[in-house]
């Protein structure tokens, strides 16, 4: 099992020092009050975990430091905690060269305490723990968490987390990228701090449009013992230098490793191009800033424009999950709030609006079990899909910079409706080579209802408010009439189709590439037709990593109505017409034959069966 399990009530742990010479503070790539996850592989083994500390600690002493681990006493042996200046594996098994003591399991917290202070070299420090998994599924419960024994919270610091295990990621790795997620162990410190120091980074690449000033976005992290009410900083972008003051509305708060950010404008460049650029934080609180990570360094890209970012929300679901309304209530609300700039996908299990088993859905890449409801933001991070959480997600994922754009368009191929042909625009602000980007096409019904679609539902009495709430609180454990929207009808490949992009790709150019969905193939898993006629199709094209299974950037297409049931244009042999019906293109029942045009007939046979013939006046 390779999983990703949300809220489990205990917060990781994180201390507010105040700090001054040879003070004593508590470190954390954890955020204060956040409860933690639990990630595992589902098998007896081994599991080495651990987090850097960076030379920005150089020459503090370690004396300890603990982290949850929520499994019993009795499922759990060899319980170790240790200091390394490297990873290091010899025959497979974790060798610490720091120093490594027994630790101590009670209440779901493992401690580990150093008989003496361990003190941080210059290039940083590798804090972990280690233990065997010697019994599996114990408790009871959706989740087993002695599968799944690693504690995580949401982090993107890439020396927040590593991991190694003895059966299952045999060589030391950071799957913070993969989960979204770091550790939420806290470290004892002691050491001669600096009441103002802070450190810079530079989260993502800039896109600047040619012509025009550019915002440059920097996170500034606190490495002193004060809050940092403002900085100075520096700036030097492609030989353009500046400088000037920034002071926080909200002051960082004064905790070791509290973050906070700000945008400053760099000159206009005229021609396109990929430039370097380096920012210094040269002052803290008015006071020169010791760290020695104030400085950060980075690429900018002048382009001809900068992309719209649209994240990819991908939700999991099934008629048959009493919670699942949660789910349906976040898309419909969010779709209302925030417009075309909202992508969705709704995948359904277990229902006969599914057409993949969950085997075969994205998240299945990235966990081997999948939470029902549960929402992923761009392949990137998993969550529960209320609405709160996914707006905070997408605002997220939106205001990062995309080096691609991409629109679609889509059309039925003929005028009986057979198939429908989606053509991807895709423009790159960037020249490359030997890329790993695809595009992905995939076909969405909206305005879906039939009779059978029946939805459990756990919120019945419940206060909740708003409309599409109401459909829920005030209806029964069985909520029948809804109308469904985002369903995913047919995919091409989940990871893009291969030679959908060029492998070489110039800055600026547009890519078209195309993807038919016909209709005779738009089934469930069953083998059934699910649409119905009065349901509008468009098409969801996103652009993948290959690399990392990412997704970068997605839009959807107008929406199409005029799908015609295949059921419709079943073929038998004349044997005598009981009735006749008439249709026009779009799939509209008509109340008589069309005096001109072009519309559908449908001979009802007298067994029953039903002939399509295409009509033209």
């Amino acid at each position: 099992m390779n999983r990703l399990i949300l809220s489990i009530s205990m917060a990781a742990f994180f201390a507010i020092p105040v700090m001054a010479e040879d003070a004593t503070l508590e470190f954390s790539y954890g955020t204060p009050g956040e409860e933690f996850k639990v990630y595992g592989y589902g098998k007896k083994e081994t599991y080495d975990v651990a987090i850097r500390l960076g030379r920005e600690m150089a020459g503090a002493r370690v004396n300890g430091f603990t982290v949850p681990l929520p499994v019993e006493a009795a499922q759990v042996a060899n319980l170790k905690g240790w200091l390394s200046s490297r990873l290091k594996l010899e025959n497979k098994k974790n060798v610490p060269d720091l120093g490594e003591v027994e630790a101590a399991l009670d209440d779901w917290t493992l401690t580990a305490t150093f008989t003496e202070p361990v003190t941080v070299p210059e290039n940083g420090v590798y804090v972990g723990y280690s233990f065997d998994v010697v019994s599996l599924a114990t408790t009871e419960g959706v989740y087993s968490y002695p599968d799944n024994p690693i504690a995580c919270v949401s982090g993107d610091n890439t020396d927040g987390m590593y991991v190694h295990t003895s059966r299952t990621v045999l060589k030391w790795k950071s799957i913070v990228d993969q989960l979204g997620a770091v550790s939420p162990m806290t470290v004892s410190l002691t050491g001669d701090f600096h009441a103002d120091a802070a450190a810079v980074s530079i989260p993502a690449k800039p896109y600047v449009e040619a012509g025009h000033e550019g915002d440059v976005k920097v996170i500034i992290t606190n490495h002193g013992s004060t809050q940092i009410g403002s900085v100075s900083y520096s700036f030097n972008a492609n030989s353009k230098e500046g400088s000037g003051e920034y002071a926080f509305e909200t002051p960082i708060e004064a905790s070791f490793g509290a973050e906070g950010d700000f945008s400053f404008s760099i000159p206009a460049f005229d021609e396109y191009g990929t430039y370097p650029i380096t920012v210094s934080i040269d002052k803290v609180n008015g006071v020169d800033n010791p760290d020695p990570q104030r400085t950060a360094e980075s690429d900018f890209v002048v382009a001809p424009f900068v992309p719209v970012n649209r994240p990819l929300i991908e939700e999991y679901t099934g008629l048959w999950c009493g919670y699942c309304p949660a789910g349906y209530v976040a898309l419909e609300e969010l779709a209302e709030e925030l417009g075309d700039n909202f992508i969705a996908l709704s995948y359904h299990n277990g229902d006969d609006m599914e057409i993949m088993k969950d085997a075969d859905f994205p998240i299945a890449q990235f966990q081997n079990s999948i939470g029902y409801p549960e929402a992923q933001v761009n392949r990137a991070i998993s969550t529960y899909p209320d609405t709160d959480s996914l707006r905070d997600l997408w605002k997220q994922y939106s205001s990062e910079f995309s080096p691609v754009n991409i629109d679609v368009d889509i059309r039925w191929t003929d005028d009986s409706h057979s198939a429908i042909e989606a053509t991807a625009l895709v423009g790159f602000i960037e020249r490359l080579e030997n890329h790993n980007y695809r595009v992905a096409f995939a076909l969405v019904a909206d305005n879906l209802s039939d009779p059978s679609f029946v939805q459990s539902n756990n919120y019945s009495g419940k206060d909740y408010p708003g409309k599409w709430w109401e459909l829920f609180t005030q209806g029964g454990s069985r909520v029948k009439g809804l109308v469904f929207n985002s369903i995913l009808s047919a995919t091409s490949d989940i990871n893009g189709v291969e030679g959908s992009l060029p492998e070489k790709i110039e800055m600026g150019e547009t890519y078209t590439t195309t993807h038919i969905f016909t209709m005779d193939d738009i089934r469930n898993t069953s083998g059934k037709e699910f649409l119905n006629q009065d349901c509008r199709l468009r098409v969801v094209a996103y652009i993948v990593d290959t690399e990392n299974k990412r997704v970068v950037n997605s839009n959807t297409s107008k929406a199409e109505s005029g799908y015609i049931p295949a059921a419709i244009f079943g073929v038998e042999a004349d044997v005598g017409i009981a009735a006749r019906e008439y249709y026009d293109l779009q799939g509209r029942r008509l109340s008589g034959e069309p005096d001109a045009g072009a519309y559908i007939r449908i001979d009802v046979l007298d067994n029953g069966t039903r002939k399509a013939v295409k009509m033209n006046r």
